[in-house]
């Protein structure tokens, strides 16, 4: 009995994305051409495309040296377990991840916010104003 399954690819590169997205290689050099096969799966519909956090890629893990902290957070995403005590490992570590990439998100939302609401109410930025008080 045959099963359909979904190919996602996950990429923290919003460059690789939008390569991975569109058709041939454009204005890029250096690019060899056995790299485009992505494309035609994508136009295809076989393969789907979603962007991760680059704190959160898994696909890191092993990749590059990483601090413990950072290491036991990913491993907890994908569910690895303390086999002596059948804890999962980095519980606490990828909570405090989460929340540090939830907290900048909000962050820069209402630094947005801030910036468009006093360009909306004719007022400048500080280094604006600023330079036009010196000259």
């Amino acid at each position: 009995m045959a099963k359909e399954v979904e190919a996602w690819v996950f990429l923290d590169s919003s460059s690789a994305r939008q390569l991975a997205a569109k058709r041939g290689v454009g204005k890029i050099k250096h690019m060899s051409g056995r790299l485009l096969w992505i494309q035609v799966y994508v136009a295809r519909g076989e393969v789907r495309l979603a962007q991760v956090s680059a704190l959160l890629n898994l696909a890191d893990i092993g990749t590059k040296p990483l601090a413990g902290h950072r290491l036991r957070a990913l491993l907890c995403g994908l569910g690895m377990v303390n086999g002596s005590v059948a804890n999962k490992v980095g519980v606490d570590e990828f909570a405090r991840l989460r929340e540090g990439k939830l907290m900048a998100g909000r962050v820069n939302r209402l630094a947005k916010a801030i910036l468009q609401s006093a360009i909306f109410l004719g007022l400048e930025p500080m280094a604006v104003a600023g330079e036009k008080m010196n000259q």
